[in-house]
């Protein structure tokens, strides 16, 4: 019989408890917050079919606030139409953001590291966007930087970088041949530039 007063004691307080801490909860806070963020999607989504972008962008930014491992997808969508739109500043911004979040894990990081790269490549800042791409070695976006560094190379033409971006291609590649003969047109425009 005490057992089961017991029971019921442990349970009348456990019930009280839980009430307790539910009161302490704001509900009409989490209502309001659960009805504006996809408010905001929606909102974005809208502007997207509509064709304003950057109007698109700054929803997506508003809804993924704050920024977390939870909503990181929205930050590089807005990203990404930042820069669609030539808005490489406001990208930038946005990606250098997600870049410094706390909480977010290495290839989330890895992943804002490389669309910064992208930014500051299409906004013209070809050195910063060779840091960047240059720092992803060992990611899951690796092959795909080394493709931007060598076009970066390319359009600056620094050869002897060109031929060292494409001989590691050239190792891991299956079509080795055809980067032989890449390799060998990169030997001749250096050659040609520095004989004259």
């Amino acid at each position: 019989m005490d057992d089961l007063l017991d029971w019921r004691l442990l349970l009348v307080i456990a019930v009280f408890g839980v009430g307790w801490a539910i009161a302490r909860v704001d509900m009409d806070q989490v209502v309001s917050k659960a009805r504006v963020v996809p408010g905001l999607i929606m909102e974005g989504i809208g502007s997207l079919l509509r064709g304003q972008r950057l109007e698109a962008a700054r929803a997506f930014l508003a809804a993924g606030q704050p920024l977390g491992p939870e909503n990181a997808e929205l930050h590089f969508a807005a990203g990404e139409l930042f820069r669609i739109q030539g808005g490489y500043e406001e990208a930038i911004r946005v990606h250098k953001v997600l870049l410094a979040a706390e909480g977010l894990d290495e290839e989330t990081r890895a992943r804002a590291r490389f669309e910064l790269g992208l930014d500051y490549q299409k906004g013209g800042f070809l050195d910063l966007a060779e840091q960047c791409f240059g720092r992803l070695e060992g990611t899951a976006h690796a092959d795909e930087s080394l493709r931007h560094l060598f076009n970066i190379h390319l359009y600056s033409r620094d050869w002897e970088r060109a031929v060292a971006d494409e001989e590691r291609f050239a190792k891991d590649d299956i079509s080795s041949e055809l980067r032989r003969h890449v390799i060998a047109q990169l030997y001749c425009e250096w050659a040609s530039e520095a004989a004259g």
